[in-house]
């Protein structure tokens, strides 16, 4: 059975990031920016899956932080359309993709690879730059994990 998502894209400006301008070229800043911009926002939300993107400047600093979708416990679902309105609304061509596993394991699912592959085209087509698709674990109570987080482009696959 497929959950329905909650879809939503709310461009956050950069002067009103706590940290305004913080440099997200790596995944483990990417993954920095998580903890400081997003799990600490009220629509933020540990045991359902969260979708945002993060818009980049060409000096790869964050400019705007937009919630895409918040789904259930196990998967979210997210239009590229809504991605992609984001982004060109953020008025940047660099973005990162980045969600939450509620199960704290933040290997990516089958549904996670497609959704990436497609995004990546999209993107290509309309001139965007996927720089990297994060996922993060978010379980309530501390797990066991050997990687905190998981990195499409540290993987290989953009």
């Amino acid at each position: 059975m497929k959950t329905q998502g909650v879809y939503c894209a709310v461009p956050r400006k950069a002067d009103s990031l706590r940290e305004v301008r913080a440099i997200a070229d790596t995944p483990e800043l990417i993954v920095e920016a998580w903890t400081r911009e997003i799990q600490t926002r009220p629509e933020f939300r540990p045991q359902q899956e969260t979708l945002w993107v993060i818009s980049l400047n060409t000096r790869m600093r964050i400019t705007g932080i937009s919630l895409i979708s918040i789904g259930a416990e196990n998967e979210t679902i997210a239009q590229p359309k809504d991605v992609f309105l984001a982004v060109i609304a953020s008025g940047n061509s660099n973005f990162v993709i980045m969600h939450n596993h509620p199960s704290g394991d933040p290997s990516p699912s089958e549904a996670d690879r497609r959704l990436t592959t497609r995004l990546q085209q999209g993107a290509d087509l309309l001139n965007l730059r996927l720089v990297d698709h994060v996922i993060v674990g978010s379980a309530p109570e501390p797990i066991t994990v050997e990687e905190p987080y998981f990195s499409f482009r540290e993987a290989g696959s953009l």
